[in-house]
């Protein structure tokens, strides 16, 4: 009788560390495959494609300086702030761009600038989605963001005349990085003029000085230390127009 009392007890006890520890999985799982569903819907390699074609669209169009001289604008062929109607018309068309009455549902061709983002959370005109979506990506100074289909992405989309930036690295690869003491060479190049050019790594302020002229600027950031390593250059012409880079490498002992 007491051994079969202590059976009891112990295929209790079984059970109960069983059931424990698949309660801990499926808490653990569910969000996590919530939060992967959501992700995959997040810089769709498709939408980031067609956001090539959208940006030179934008790029060409009449309106493109009044454009980036907003702090944000829902881009559409009819409505005045895309002016190439034909061409809009047509790239839209081919890219299944459509709209509804709905604004959740319809598909979106937003420019926003970084000075906008908090206007454009604000704006009951803009879906939740793209809100959601611009709360957790880390957008550059100006970009142009498509949702459509209900997958979204973004680009840079550079002011007129804005300077143009440019990383290198150099040293060992190792694995998906680089060893320690690689070194990242940014360059920033404006033939009107460069103002002010600042380099950060991992959000302090970094690297020195291998040109500086004054049309082309260039800084070089030593990766010291193994992890990951976020280099963030901020570059301004003397013409007021700001172009914001951020790159990420993995480094190793």
């Amino acid at each position: 009788m007491n051994n079969k009392g202590f059976v009891l007890v112990e295929t209790l006890v079984v059970v109960i560390f069983v059931l424990l520890i698949f309660t801990i999985l499926y808490n653990s799982a569910v969000p996590l495959l919530g939060r992967y569903q959501q992700l995959s819907y997040y810089d769709d390699l498709d939408t980031t494609y067609d956001l090539y074609h959208l940006r030179k669209l934008v790029e060409d169009d009449p309106n493109y300086e009044t454009i980036m001289n907003t702090n944000y604008a829902n881009l559409q062929c009819a409505n005045g702030t895309l002016s190439n109607y034909v061409e809009c018309n047509n790239l839209f068309t081919a890219l299944d761009i459509h709209y509804s009455t709905d604004i959740n549902e319809t598909d979106e061709v937003i420019f926003v600038k970084e000075s906008g983002i908090n206007d454009l959370k604000d704006d009951p005109l803009v879906s939740e989605q793209v809100k959601e979506y611009i709360s957790y990506v880390n957008l550059p100074a100006n970009s142009l963001i498509l949702k459509n289909d209900g997958y979204i992405s973004f680009l840079n989309i550079y002011p007129p005349n804005a300077p143009e930036m440019t990383f290198s690295i150099s040293g060992t690869p190792s694995s998906t990085g680089y060893l320690k003491n690689a070194k990242v060479t940014i360059s920033c190049t404006l033939d009107s003029g460069i103002n002010t050019f600042s380099t950060t790594l991992n959000g302090s302020s970094s690297g020195i000085d291998i040109s500086n002229t004054l049309s082309n600027r260039i800084r070089e950031i030593t990766l010291l230390n193994p992890g990951i390593a976020t280099v963030t250059a901020t570059c301004t012409g003397t013409n007021g127009k700001t172009v914001s880079k951020t790159m990420t490498y993995t480094v190793f002992d």
